[in-house]
């Protein structure tokens, strides 16, 4: 699978803009954003006809706007573009995720589609 093909194609399943003024501090230090929590649990539902690839970039999309979140969370954010996700960062996440056990073949289709 191209990266370019299926970063732009299950990021077009995500919202321009992601509310984090529901985000909530954790016991742990952690923060929940349930909004951006309940669109990736409808994007995954959506996506999943579409094969595991759009479902493991889906995680690896949700992952990167959570960390983008927890950095911009505070009293007077309210939203953050999605345009603030890193394709390259977004890559290595993915690349990171196929080097676990079960996705060798997936691991190897990618670095032979994307040299």
């Amino acid at each position: 699978m191209k990266f370019e093909t299926l970063y732009n194609e299950s990021l077009a399943f995500w919202p321009d803009d992601i509310e984090i003024f529901d985000g909530e501090r954790l016991d742990d230090g952690g923060i929940l954003f349930l909004r951006l929590s309940l669109i990736y649990d409808r994007i995954d539902a959506e996506i999943k006809p579409l094969g595991e690839w759009y479902e493991l970039m889906t995680w690896v999309i949700f992952k990167n706007l959570h960390v983008i979140a927890k950095k911009k969370f505070s009293p007077r954010a309210l939203t953050f573009s999605k345009t603030e996700l890193d394709p390259e960062c977004i890559k290595t996440d993915l690349i990171g995720n196929l080097k676990a056990d079960g996705y060798e073949s997936m691991l190897t289709e990618f670095e032979s589609k994307n040299r």
